[in-house]
């Protein structure tokens, strides 16, 4: 079946064509092809097996074909794709594998390796699944597909999702060979619902009066949290204190009485374009205007929900670190705002640390360094901004402001070539370099053409001339390189 998928069939004309052979078809290297594309050589034993089978290899192991060694090997099968070193065998991710009762494997992102992580404990009567690092309720659809439920396995007390005729008896339905929770639609008719008759031990579709899914005005049953007979944006419920059903707004939806229906919190709904409907103080739907330019979301304070703040969407905004401005989640149009990160927002992603981290931020960057996305590579990474007065210095690969210490000595700074790209340290006035203890040390004040050289700007070139006959200007050695430390006693302004 498998080897199916290295067989391509291109059809020259009709009823003619020929085959592309899988890369193990060759009868020099694999002489067990001669017979059949479906084996593969073995040298160790020197005998044939059938490709994608466990042939040779250890239990949960298949026999495959390295394309790049040209040779057979053993691998994990793609339903078990993660090898445990220790035992050398395989498992699929948040399986119990070879780890404790209370344990699951799981997938270390930073390695690739398989790792045990620690199940997370839930209410009685409810289950902790792990791809979705949540609980659900034994015995409901939950994660499942349609027709199967969530169960424990007896053997491991793994939670699985399956339909057992002998584990889910109540819940199971003979015609359809699919499992169903009880008081659910299921596969009846609308007005009836999926039960379990203790009488004949069966299960099948009726409606009671006594069930509290029952609706006196219409004379039907309908499933409790779902629509129902209900109208928009409301699901059928069971008011306890009425002691009856009725249909309320679903969950962040507003009472519309003028159509006798809901609507979604912060949406147009029957608003006009620069409007959005929120609460009233008595529970009712209002329309408010959208304060909030096209660019940003609405973030309602808690205490008054027609106040809040205008964020725009991508910035951190009222966000904790590494998540972002989003839109909230729901299908239709929402202007209120969340936060939010996720690997979909790849232009903001950072894949080190799972997080999501605005442009030209710090974000997970060193100091001075900025966050942005290349559009060359498709990549977001962290960059020294040179052309905001900044400069990368390759011995400490560091980023730092120009005319600041940086990565120089004490009493001094660090400054640009002019044109050039190449980028010094030098002492700052008032100081000397001294190659001895490699530092920048204080010089004594200079009397020139009757001023204290102290800060003064006048009779530089007279000063420097002076220094110069007296040999104390260090001179520049051409074999310096770009970002090569080097130390002058040179007075600069920076404007």
């Amino acid at each position: 079946m498998v080897f199916l998928q290295y067989v391509l069939i291109l059809l020259l004309e009709p009823g003619s064509g020929f085959v592309i052979a899988p890369p193990w078809a060759n009868p020099v290297r694999n002489p067990c092809s001669s017979s059949s594309w479906q084996l593969v050589f073995w040298p160790p034993n020197l005998q044939c097996y059938k490709i994608f089978s466990q042939g040779p290899c250890p239990e949960t192991q298949e026999l495959g074909f390295s394309s790049q060694d040209k040779v057979p090997v053993c691998r994990c099968p793609q339903n078990l794709p993660l090898l445990w070193e220790p035992t050398g065998k395989c498992y699929s991710r948040y399986s119990r594998g070879p780890c404790q009762v209370d344990q699951y494997v799981d997938l270390n992102q930073d390695t690739g390796n398989p790792i045990c992580r620690t199940t997370e404990r839930c209410e009685p009567g409810r289950v902790f699944w792990p791809p979705e690092q949540r609980c659900f309720q034994l015995y409901t659809q939950g994660p499942c597909h349609k027709g199967d439920l969530l169960i424990i396995n007896p053997l491991t007390t793994e939670p699985y999702c399956g339909c057992d005729s002998v584990l889910l008896n109540q819940y199971y339905y003979s015609p359809l060979k699919l499992c169903y929770e009880q008081l659910s639609r299921g596969p009846c008719e609308e007005g009836l619902l999926f039960t379990y008759n203790h009488t004949s031990d069966t299960t099948q579709c009726s409606c009671s009066s006594d069930i509290p899914n029952y609706s006196p005005e219409l004379g039907q049953c309908y499933e409790l949290e779902s629509k129902g007979p209900c109208g928009k944006g409301q699901i059928f419920v069971y008011d306890s204190k009425l002691k009856k059903p009725r249909c309320e707004c679903k969950d962040n939806y507003v009472y519309w009485e003028k159509s006798d229906s809901c609507f979604r919190e912060y949406t147009t709904g029957p608003c006009r374009g620069s409007q959005f409907i929120i609460r009233d103080e008595d529970g009712t739907g209002v329309c408010s205007k959208n304060p909030c330019p096209a660019t940003d979301l609405f973030f309602p304070d808690e205490d008054k929900n027609t106040q809040g703040e205008c964020h725009k969407v991508g910035n951190r905004g009222p966000c904790p670190s590494g998540e972002l401005v989003v839109f909230e989640d729901y299908s239709g149009k929402s202007y209120r705002g969340s936060c939010g990160c996720s690997s979909g927002y790849n232009q903001n992603y950072w894949n080190q640390d799972g997080k999501c981290y605005e442009w030209y931020s710090q974000g997970p960057c060193l100091d001075s360094f900025f966050f942005k996305y290349n559009r060359e590579s498709r990549s977001t990474e962290c960059f020294c901004d040179t052309s905001s007065g900044f400069v990368f210095w390759n011995e400490t690969q560091g980023c730092y402001r120009t005319f600041t210490q940086g990565p120089c000595p004490d009493n001094s700074w660090l400054v640009p070539g002019g044109e050039s790209e190449e980028v010094y340290c030098e002492c700052k006035d008032g100081f000397q370099f001294s190659p001895e203890d490699y530092k920048c040390k204080s010089t004594q004040l200079i009397q020139v053409s009757g001023h204290r050289f102290e800060n003064l700007w006048s009779n530089v070139a007279e000063y420097m001339e002076k220094r110069k006959m007296e040999n104390l200007v260090p001179r520049r050695r051409s074999s310096e390189t770009k970002s090569k430390l080097r130390i002058r006693e040179t007075r600069r302004r920076v404007s």
